[in-house]
């Protein structure tokens, strides 16, 4: 998913790159008002990580590339078994950017359910995605006013 913020890198970066800023905007703990965010050692830059419990499960995510120009880069593992590498990328010229949200995933582990899951995932996390997106935009575009 992706959507234009009128606001530069850095202004997006601010609040993508530091996990202490995601609640601002993230989709995950609207969807689920059961989770409890558990912070790692650090909040951004390399290796910044949180775990996470709640009534849709559990993770734990690690950033494993972040920068202001480009964006970020984070591996996930939901209920111990299901693995995700997810990036939001920053482009577009200054005073707008692009930023756009990926995720790829192995369904290894749920060889019952995982082709089901891998199929409904667009429609399963890209609303979230849309949504996240939104309320970042709204977030950065309130720092221009």
């Amino acid at each position: 998913r992706s959507i234009v913020i009128n606001g530069d890198r850095s202004q997006v970066h601010e609040f993508v790159g530091d996990l202490d800023k995601w609640p601002a905007w993230s989709p995950w703990e609207k969807a689920d008002s059961s989770i409890i965010v558990y912070p790692g050692d650090s909040s951004s830059g390399m290796g910044a990580s949180q775990t996470w419990k709640g009534d849709s499960g559990s993770g734990y995510l690690v950033f494993t590339d972040t920068s202001e120009e480009d964006g970020i880069k984070y591996d996930l593992l939901f209920d111990d078994r299901d693995k995700a590498r997810a990036v939001i990328s920053y482009s577009g010229p200054e005073g707008a950017t692009q930023v756009t949200w990926s995720m790829k995933g192995d369904m290894e582990n749920s060889m019952i359910t995982g082709p089901y899951i891998a199929m409904s995932m667009d429609m399963i996390v890209g609303r979230l995605f849309s949504q996240g997106l939104e309320d970042l935009k709204e977030e950065v575009e309130k720092l221009n006013y």
